[in-house]
């Protein structure tokens, strides 16, 4: 909803209204707050289930995942995370959606990291920079850092890439070495021209400079990163 436009707040409240009909003796909404109430602890529960039910279409799993990708970038993982309910959406899956256990552990996960979303640092250009990089099963974490003077790591930006058929095949060595690219390319926008770091859990990866690679995709990849 463009806010601005001459009706726009009385176009949305309706729409509220609406989407909350059949939840009116429980649920009321003022514009984009909504809420919820209940005599007893117990019956407040059974209507949170109601009003907060799951997506059964494909379009509301598109909605919800809008709405939290919208904050991806303070969630890790992201991507990965939220694999199950992104193949709900594909073009060969039924309008309604089967939801099961994969499905309702991703969509609580990210509710519940969605609660507790990080408090992003402001980068320090005098400081250097970590980015710290994971692959996983389905896709790759990363998380640029910088140390606060107690040493500690604060995090400045979560970012996260889910794999495609073909690199779902990678060995864990390019899977890894593609992880740290793709986290420099994601993060450059802070880190050009400032001394950079890389942590990777991926022990063979400090040799990619030091030895030449076999596979000509990973020698590309390691000068890339010089």
């Amino acid at each position: 909803m463009p806010f601005g436009l001459a009706g726009a707040s009385g176009t949305f409240q309706r729409e509220m209204n609406r989407i909350l009909k059949s939840h009116s003796e429980y649920a009321q909404a003022y514009m984009d707050d909504v809420v919820i109430f209940s005599k007893t602890f117990e019956e407040h529960l059974v209507h949170l289930e109601l009003a907060l039910a799951e997506p059964t279409t494909k379009k509301e799993v598109r909605s919800v995942l809008g709405l939290m990708g919208f904050y991806r970038a303070y969630i890790p993982n992201y991507a990965e995370i939220s694999t199950p309910l992104t193949e709900l959406t594909k073009k060969n899956k039924h309008n309604d959606v089967s939801w099961g256990e994969a499905e309702q552990n991703s969509f609580v996960k990210l509710k519940e990291l969605l609660c507790e979303v990080t408090s992003l640092a402001t980068p320090n250009a005098n400081l250097p920079f970590h980015v710290h990089c994971d692959a996983l099963d389905y896709g790759v974490g990363f998380c640029l850092t910088q140390q606060d003077t107690e040493g500690i790591y604060r995090p400045i930006a979560f970012a996260s890439q889910k794999f495609n058929a073909t690199q779902k095949n990678w060995a864990s060595i390019e899977k890894e070495a593609w992880a740290v690219l793709y986290g420099l390319n994601k993060f450059d926008k802070w880190i050009y021209g400032a001394k950079v770091e890389n942590i990777s859990d991926h022990n063979p990866l400090k040799y990619l400079n030091q030895t030449t690679p076999k596979s000509p995709k990973l020698t590309s990849w390691a000068l890339a990163m010089e």
